[in-house]
């Protein structure tokens, strides 16, 4: 954290607080979660990170191994993952990044390729604004943590799951989907479904009873892919790293 650069001032547009914050995080290449602490006032904690690598297993995945690729059903005894599907899209070859610095009449700007998956030559160009970065070292940090960020939004896949314990931030290892393959998938979102509506009248038979009433959807990546943050990646945020003139 001491090794990045200050910011001196970050102009706020009509986002809320929290995209806000999220974005300057994304920007620095900052992830975040949230997790359960019993001694915090709020008893949860947000935990910074660089390195998504390093995040901890899920519980259940841990204590079994990994989760299960089944369906789901009321006789069951364990929470299983009911979906699983990889998703690959198309994206640009290049990144271009452009800042001004007004304090010397100069322009910046710096190119990276990137992984587009194809043989496009389309560009990205992103507009950083007034000293967006200051030096040709700090624009080229700043594009490979936008390349990250792209490539990690190119590549990724989709789960539904009747597991409850799921937790974004936390990886989990998935058995049964491929006789080849048990991935081993980073969350990076939970969304949570449930219903139980009461039935007009009782089944003939209990065992009878249809579905489990319970499901998730989570947005999931190779741990070894930095997170992608959709509002850092299409709303850059205007910063400077000094003050305007008077």
């Amino acid at each position: 954290m001491d090794a990045l650069p200050p910011r001196l001032y970050c102009v706020q547009y009509r986002q809320s607080d929290m995209a806000f914050v999220a974005c300057l995080l994304a920007e620095e290449g900052i992830g975040w979660r949230v997790e359960a602490d019993a001694e915090a006032p709020a008893l949860h904690r947000i935990v910074l990170f660089f390195d998504s690598a390093a995040l901890p297993q899920d519980t259940l995945s841990a204590r079994d191994g990994a989760l299960r690729f089944h369906r789901g059903h009321a006789a069951e005894q364990e929470d299983s993952v009911l979906h699983l599907a990889r998703r690959v899209r198309l994206g640009p070859g290049r990144l271009s990044m452009v800042s001004d610095d007004y304090r010397q009449d100069r322009t910046l700007a710096v190119q990276l390729p990137m992984d587009g998956g194809g043989t496009s030559a389309a560009d990205q160009y992103m507009a950083c604004g007034s000293l967006g970065f200051d030096s040709r070292a700090e624009g080229e940090r700043r594009a490979v943590l936008s390349v990250e960020r792209h490539e990690s939004d190119r590549h990724g896949w989709q789960g539904i799951a009747t597991v409850r314990g799921l937790a974004a931030g936390k990886w989990v290892a998935i058995s049964q989907w491929s006789p080849q393959h048990a991935p081993e998938l980073l969350l990076t979102a939970v969304e949570h479904a449930g219903a139980n509506p009461l039935p007009e009248r009782l089944p003939p038979h209990g065992s009878l009873a249809a579905g489990p009433g319970y499901a998730l959807r989570i947005p999931i990546v190779p741990p070894s892919v930095v997170p992608s943050s959709a509002q850092s990646a299409r709303q850059p945020i205007r910063s400077t790293s000094a003050p305007p003139p008077s």
